[in-house]
């Protein structure tokens, strides 16, 4: 799947896209390592040492998959020069932070389908290999066609056309294309998500009782829950966005945060700016004019080593990555946002103001209250 998800720990680069961890993943981890484990502790000629290796094996090709089905949709995107931000690994799976609905209807099908295709891909390779491998090697054949079928499994799983499944941007891809409304494509590809997300619930609520299976039952469960509420939040996502896409920056910054002087020390800036705002970009003022912005990671990277040394020389450009244009629309600014830092924002090269998540919330709702308010009434409504 893809879209950003709240990153978690660092641990690789592939192709220059960082890889997370979500410290989710060790619940999963482990007792998937223990199921395979006890899946293959009565195997004939597994001593135990052996039977560990097994489990650690199985655990590693069942994760390894699921970053492969990530790198699939991040391979496409970047192929397309879509940026790609992360892929983090959670206990139910993985997701792709990646904003390909950005670029249109064909870029969104093309990312989301990368993923359940190489899962597909990759479980007809396995169980490929397990038929190879046959009686030589009973319980590596084993492992493998079994891994091979949960990736037919997945693939079949994340194809079914609801949001927020690939399946579904699939979907919306189409319907987008079909209709030109993007809104229209996500409220039918979110109720046909809603829709798929009652049926697995029921399915695992049938398991539950009819096969006393309760892991299977609760994990189906599980995913119909994930399924209903994902598909709720990308339809209120969709009309937050289009309300935010008639507004700009100039709409909804605050004021802007107090200058920093370029020749005061990073220690001196510490304490009068930068804690407690640590998400929070100051513009750094040399003569009059704003030459850079200082942030919290940038004065610490610079001043553990010498607190003492002066704030031209820990600041940052003015670029895109700490501003913003007053004429920028805020749905575009909401992904820049998404990490939780703020942007300044710039007009006729002065700072005009502050962009934060914050500011674009109390703007959308402020505007959700006039649009709802009578004409009659105007925005101040009755006395």
């Amino acid at each position: 799947m893809f879209r950003g998800f709240g990153k978690g720990w660092r641990v690789a680069s592939i192709g220059g896209v960082p890889i997370f961890l979500d410290p989710s993943w060790l619940w999963f981890a482990l007792p998937l390592t223990y199921s395979f484990y006890s899946r293959f502790s009565h195997a004939p000629g597994l001593s135990g040492p052996g039977v560990a290796g097994y489990a650690v094996l199985g655990a590693a090709l069942f994760l390894g998959s699921v970053l492969v089905h990530e790198l699939a949709h991040a391979g496409v995107a970047r192929a397309m020069g879509i940026p790609v931000a992360g892929i983090t690994l959670l206990f139910w799976g993985g997701a792709t932070d990646v904003r390909a609905e950005r670029r249109g209807p064909g870029a969104e099908f093309l990312v989301a389908a990368a993923g359940p295709a190489s899962s597909l891909l990759l479980g007809l390779l396995l169980r490929a290999s397990g038929r190879e491998v046959g009686f030589s090697n009973v319980a590596l054949a084993e492992l493998l066609l079994d891994v091979g079928w949960v990736n037919l499994v997945l693939a079949v799983l994340n194809a079914l056309p609801g949001l927020p499944l690939d399946g579904g941007r699939a979907l919306r891809a189409g319907v987008w294309k079909a209709t030109g409304s993007r809104r229209r494509a996500t409220e039918v590809a979110g109720w046909i998500g809603i829709a798929v997300g009652v049926a697995l619930g029921a399915l695992g609520a049938y398991v539950t009782a009819t096969d006393r299976n309760l892991g299977r039952g609760l994990w189906l469960i599980f995913i119909a829950m994930f399924l209903v509420q994902g598909a709720r939040a990308m339809r209120e996502h969709e009309t937050l966005r289009e309300s935010l896409a008639e507004g700009r920056a100039r709409d909804a910054m605050g004021p802007p945060p107090a200058a920093v002087e370029a020749g005061a020390s990073l220690s001196e800036a510490l304490d009068g700016h930068l804690r407690g705002h640590e998400r929070t970009a100051f513009p750094v003022a040399e003569g009059g004019r704003v030459v850079g912005v200082l942030t919290y990671e940038a004065a610490r990277r610079v001043g553990m080593r010498d607190p003492l040394r002066p704030v031209r020389d820990a600041m940052l450009p003015l670029n895109d990555t700490v501003t913003i244009g007053s004429e920028e629309p805020l749905d575009a600014a909401m992904d820049r946002l998404a990490g939780g830092t703020s942007l300044l924002v710039m007009q006729n090269g002065v700072v005009a103001g502050r962009l934060s998540a914050g500011t674009v919330s109390r703007w959308a709702t402020a505007r959700e209250r006039r649009v709802g308010v009578p004409p009659d009434q105007g925005v101040g409504g009755r006395g």
